[in-house]
């Protein structure tokens, strides 16, 4: 079996579900998932068994102890006892499950093998439903492990620009327990806003944090970020190209595919159908709707919105009320003219009487 070799530009493309998954790795742990990750080929039918030098593994990870060997075992050790927790692509079914399945050391050669799950298999191959290609070193290079985790998730969202949680639902996501920073100050000093630090001082994108209000408890959070540098689309597109029912695509349609495919939960080939019957332009006017207008249950609401036009009924009804509205100021305008004009008639016969009247009273002579 040939060994594995590490690249700087590598690449890890996972399906959104599993960046969202409920789990909690530490630091070296989570970079060491990554590191596997990015060694795939997400074209495979199945899982390889992959095989590392330990020192090349050690590097990658940017370990700077002196007994790497020892503080990888132990993390690989504690890594098979660690549960995450997913919706399957249907979001009608709860899948727990591990990272890896084995890990095997060469004592003495330098080498460790590892297996991923099986059960990962969807999340990581022939990926044609919503997903997010990030560089590995980009993750990395972060010693927080709520920098990795915040970081993907904000990068999934990067198209869109902002990213909202019910913060019982990001706490879930990281792994959290519902006893943990039960107070929200301690939610933020120690967990976001590190996160936030690292992430702008070391990373591609930069994020502003802003807390929301149900009454008077502040319940969800939003990131808000952009890339700081342009080549950083150009590298999520040029990866998209790579996955198996994307290759034909054009960059922009494939783009809108996996963001219909990750704001509706339908499927690659159903989102793609979708955009097929209505057309790109509708597609992306009804989609922002949603995204912007959604209260609850947004995914029944996107949809919802894109089979009934939403987007252009509800601007076609702003027409009309501004139709109805000029007409009322034109009926008020021709109206208030008509009573002018009225009193205007009425003037002018009551000086015509006046006149009638004073003849008649000479012509008579009536006092």
């Amino acid at each position: 079996m040939e060994t594995v070799k590490f690249n700087d530009k590598a690449i890890v493309t996972r399906g959104n579900q599993l960046i969202e998954a409920n789990y909690k790795l530490t630091s070296l742990e989570q970079k060491l998932v990554i590191a596997i990750i990015s060694t795939i080929n997400p074209e495979d039918n199945d899982f390889k068994k992959i095989k590392m030098k330990i020192s090349e593994l050690a590097e990658f990870l940017e370990l700077t102890r002196t007994d790497k060997e020892v503080a990888l075992k132990q993390a690989t050790k504690d890594l098979l006892t660690r549960v995450l927790v997913l919706n399957d692509f249907e979001g009608d079914k709860l899948l727990q499950t591990h990272w890896v399945q084995s890990a095997l050391y060469y004592e003495g050669a330098g080498y460790v093998e590892f297996e991923l799950d099986i059960n990962l298999k969807p999340y990581l191959l022939k990926l044609k439903q919503a997903f997010t290609s990030i560089r590995a070193k980009n993750l990395i290079q972060f010693k927080g492990v709520y920098s990795i985790r915040i970081y993907e998730l904000c990068f999934q969202y990067l198209k869109i620009g902002k990213r909202e949680f019910e913060i019982e639902k990001l706490k879930s996501i990281l792994g959290l327990e519902k006893k943990e920073y039960v107070k929200l100050s301690n939610f933020k000093n120690r967990i976001i806003e590190p996160a936030i630090k690292e992430i702008n001082l070391k990373s591609p994108l930069n994020i502003e944090v802003e807390y929301l209000k149900t009454g008077r408890k502040v319940t969800d959070i939003v990131f808000k970020f952009k890339s700081k540098n342009e080549k950083i689309n150009v590298e999520i597109e040029s990866n998209f190209s790579k996955i198996e029912g994307a290759e034909t695509e054009e960059k922009a349609n494939v783009n809108l595919i996996n963001e219909l495919s990750l704001f509706t939960k339908l499927s690659y080939d159903e989102s793609k159908e979708l955009i097929k019957k209505y057309g790109e332009e509708y597609i992306k006017i009804n989609l922002e709707y949603g995204i912007n207008n959604a209260k609850n249950n947004r995914t029944s609401y996107i949809i919802q919105a894109i089979e009934n036009d939403w987007a252009n009924y509800m601007e076609k009804q702003s027409e009309i009320e501004k139709i109805k509205k000029r007409n009322e100021e034109i009926e008020k305008q021709q109206l208030k003219i008509l009573e002018q004009e009225e009193q205007s008639l009425f003037d002018e016969n009551n000086i015509e009487n006046s006149k009638f009247l004073k003849e008649y009273r000479e012509k008579n002579k009536v006092i």
